[in-house]
């Protein structure tokens, strides 16, 4: 089973997203969504998801940093 992560500023885009792919991807695991870079990172590291939807303009570092950031500490990405 594949896990997604979803990171995005606004919480109702995070929710229908979630709403979305768990009735047409049922067989994917949801992790909580995550509403900055800073946050995204974190949970990449506690959940180590398969799969990431990440919105690039959000506060505290943005999407684009924050999967570069993630790039570098995980060799296996």
């Amino acid at each position: 089973m594949y896990r997604i992560i979803i990171a995005d500023d606004e919480a109702i885009e995070c929710r229908a997203l979630e709403l979305m792919i768990q009735r047409e991807f049922p067989e994917l695991e949801v992790l909580p969504s995550v509403y900055n870079g800073a946050d995204l990172i974190a949970a990449v590291q506690e959940f180590e998801p398969d799969i990431a939807i990440v919105d690039i303009n959000m506060p505290k570092m943005n999407g684009l940093d924050a999967l570069e950031l993630i790039r570098t500490r995980n060799s296996r990405l």
